[in-house]
This record gives structure tokens, sequence and C-alpha cells, in this order.
């Protein structure tokens, strides 16, 4: 959130692609993105896992001027590649700082299990509302949010994605917040970690 860190969050909008000159989206870039991870038109699920089209969309949403002075990565990378080419893309510029928001299984199921968006814009609703508080549309229950998905979304982060906290951990701008916690609580430990970070990458001249 761009009040935390003060910089441009380039979250799931970095996998819009603009269009081409004749305005059209390339196919291998016509992706669907959720909070919970992509969702792929059917046949293009191999092609876009591949690092090279993943990274390639990263690159130009990061040469953008917005993100200049910083940026937030949500979502992405995912895995050790990703992650390694990451590095090559981030070279030069200030000091890449990780943070690992940790929230138990059985509470990233009750979470899901109880949120509610909005079946119009997709809003996600903020507390025991009855309707939308952006247009009022009718709040409904993701069909992804049932325990079964979440259960096999959690199974694949432990065996795809999990890795990247081995990878970074070492590093001296690696940060763990307790996700558990409340919104305003967690929102103040990752400005925490950051601070923290900044200051041992700048005390240690830490490149990345």
């Amino acid at each position: 959130d761009s009040s935390v860190t003060g910089v441009q969050t380039c979250a799931l909008p970095i996998w819009r692609p603009p269009a081409d000159s004749d305005g059209k989206v390339p196919e291998a870039r016509k992706v669907i993105v959720e909070w919970a991870g992509l969702l792929l038109p059917r046949g293009l699920l191999q092609e876009i896992r591949d690092v090279e089209v993943i990274v390639s969309v990263v690159q130009e949403r990061l040469a953008r001027a917005d993100a200049a002075r910083g940026f937030v990565l949500d979502g992405f990378p995912r895995t050790v590649p990703q992650a390694v080419a990451l590095d090559g893309l981030v070279d030069g510029r200030a000091t890449l700082v990780v943070v690992n928001i940790e929230v138990p299984a059985a509470e990233v199921v009750r979470r899901l299990g109880a949120r509610r968006v909005c079946a119009s814009c997709g809003t996600n609703a903020v507390g025991l509302e009855p309707r939308c508080l952006k247009c009022d549309g009718a709040l409904i229950r993701r069909d992804d949010d049932n325990e079964a998905v979440v259960l096999e979304r959690l199974r694949v982060y432990e065996q795809k994605t999990k890795p990247l906290v081995d990878h970074y951990r070492g590093r001296p701008t690696f940060c763990v917040v307790d996700g558990a916690k409340s919104a305003d609580d967690v929102a103040a430990g990752v400005a925490l970690a950051i601070e923290t970070a900044g200051r041992v990458a700048a005390s240690g001249g830490y490149a990345r």
C-alpha cells in the first residue's frame, strides 16, 4: 500500500499489458489476475508460466516513470527462477526489501471463507455492510474461497512458492511479519520492516 511505503504499488495491474498498435492484446498476455493467483485463459497455462514471458511483463511495468522512486510487488516473484530474474531487473536500483507475511493455514482458510466481494465491481467488503460501499452492488462469496480450493492453493504454495523463503532468508533485507494480527498491526509491521531493512542496507552497503 502506498500509504505505508510512500512508493508505487505495482501489484496485480502489472499483468494487464498494453495493447498492440492495432488495439489488440497479444494472446500470450491475456491474463486475468486475482489476489490468490493467476487465472489463465484455457490452453495458455504452460505458456504464461514461462519465466521469460512473466519477467518481460514485470520489466515493462517497472520501467514506467511512476516506479522510479520505488515499488511494491505483490504476487511476484512466485518461484526461485523468477526471484533470480528479479535480481537482474533491480540491479542498479535501490535495495530490494523482501517482506514475508506469515499467516497460519487455518487462519487463511477462516479468513477466505468469511470474505465477501462485490458481484459488480469486485471490491472486498470491509465489515458487515449489507451492500458494496463503492457501488451498492450485491456482496457474494467467491467460488474459489471454499475450503477445498483454499487448501489446494496452500498445497501449491508449499510446493512452488515457499522455497522463496529459503532463497531470501539469508539476506539482511529479508523480514517476517505476523499476518495473523489485525490489518492495522500488519501494516505497521510492514512499515517497520521496510524501515529497518533500509537502515540495514544503508549501513552495510547491501546492494539487493
